[in-house]
């Protein structure tokens, strides 16, 4: 290279350095108008409970984008599972509708043809084709890799390849705030047609007492601005689940339990509640809603909540969180007579949050005797006075949350005689 092509590469390198610095350095745009909501539907086996839950909130959303199938890999051979989805019922709700591909950690090496993009390809061309035979149109197709930050150059060549076969339908991409730091992030990016931040469920829990945050809303909102200076357009993914990190009595982390059939730890291990908190998330959205970068263009929250669901938001919390409002939370603690003389005593959740722990109560009477009484669903009943009970939580055993809607029997009182008066039921 002769003195002078030494010169005009060196002024077109210190030409790129500038532009990406003022890229980083120039105020981002901003958005002053609400946000688009979207959901996913994650689940792998769509019963009843998982049809009613599109079937009545799909409304809510701008676009329902369910898990349609996964590829592992084993020994370097792909397995692909596919989702038994109801494409009629995705297909009445009249809304967009998008395809979440999952790929599991692939070690590489990555290439823009052959194998695995082969079969990764042929999979999302089944999907599609699938979809279309039930006169779904797919609006986009989510690939949502567990990549290595490392390997953020070889997912691009998968991603150019898969966007050329897949040239009608625009191809999204799941990512972590740790790509924002990787400069192969931005060629990343750019090759596909959007991506989706992930802000949540990012380190493996710390082996500390009491619950934890599954977001934290300080980090997401530093993560937003990052991410809204690359030049596309993106949406963030903001959690609605808990899930339970278990740890061995020497802390060590024994595993983590969600959503599905509850594991069976040791019975000398501890369990901690890793949660998502509704009201740091409705910060988010109402501050998102107020001033947000231009680019970030909505919400799409992991996962819509179905009925039957122990360790996600019921709906009314969703349902608040995507208005910018606080949830309310109220309980009431009642007493109804079953029979003349016995009194049921019932705690109701009229509110819009689950009540994760029930309060013991104090129940007093006169003009009568207690005959006979029990604590169940989790209380025990202990005699406090000549005319007065408690109901005590037992905390040795797991309780399950009061969903909103929901009313528990607590226990029972059998009098003698009948309805003595005043009866009065307190909490503690």
């Amino acid at each position: 290279m002769n003195g002078s092509a030494r010169v005009i590469t060196a002024i077109l390198l210190l030409g790129g350095a500038w532009i990406t610095a003022t890229q980083f350095l120039r105020p981002t745009p901003r958005a002053t108008s609400p946000m688009r909501h979207e959901a996913y539907v994650w689940q792998r086996s769509w019963n009843a409970a998982v049809t009613n839950a599109i079937h009545t909130h799909a409304s809510h959303f701008a676009s329902i984008v369910p898990l349609a199938a996964e590829i592992a890999w084993k020994e370097g051979n792909p397995q692909t599972t596919f989702v038994a989805i109801n494409f009629e019922l995705l297909k009445s709700s009249g809304k967009r509708i998008g395809l979440a591909l999952r790929i599991g950690p692939y070690p590489g090496p990555f290439q823009s043809t052959g194998q695995p993009l082969d079969q990764i390809a042929d999979v999302a061309a089944s999907l599609l084709a699938t979809a279309s035979d039930h006169g779904l149109p797919v609006s986009e197709l989510h690939l949502d890799f567990d990549c290595a930050d490392s390997q953020l150059d070889g997912y691009r060549l998968w991603v150019t390849a898969l966007r050329t076969r897949l040239s009608q339908t625009p191809v999204i991409l799941t990512a972590l705030p740790s790509w924002l730091n990787e400069r192969a992030f931005g060629q990343l990016a750019a090759a596909a047609d959007g991506f989706i931040l992930q802000v949540h469920s990012l380190e493996r829990p710390g082996h500390q007492t009491g619950e934890a945050e599954l977001c934290d809303p300080v980090r997401a909102r530093a993560w937003v601005e990052q991410a809204s200076r690359w030049n596309q357009p993106f949406r963030v993914a903001l959690p609605t689940y808990s899930y339970l990190a278990a740890f061995g009595p020497d802390r060590e982390f024994l595993g983590a339990s969600a959503e599905g059939p509850m594991r069976i730890w040791p019975a000398n291990a501890t369990l901690r509640e890793i949660r998502t908190d509704p009201i740091a998330m409705k910060n988010l959205v109402h501050d998102w809603d107020i001033s947000r970068p231009a680019r970030l263009e909505g919400i799409i929250w992991y996962r819509l909540p179905v009925e039957t669901d122990v360790l996600n938001w019921s709906w009314p919390t969703l349902e608040a969180v995507m208005q910018a409002r606080t949830p309310t939370s109220h309980w009431e603690l009642v007493h109804r007579w079953k029979n003349p003389g016995l009194a049921e005593f019932i705690l109701t959740n009229d509110g819009e949050v689950d009540i994760p722990i029930q309060p013991s109560a104090r129940v007093r009477w006169q003009n009568a005797r207690l005959v006979a009484g029990d604590g169940w669903n989790g209380y025990d009943l202990a005699e406090t006075g000549a005319n007065e009970v408690e109901l005590r939580r037992n905390k040795s055993v797991p309780g399950r949350p009061l969903r909103p809607g929901e009313s528990r029997s607590i226990g029972w009182i059998r009098f003698s005689p009948a309805e003595p008066t005043p009866l009065t039921v307190e909490p503690l």
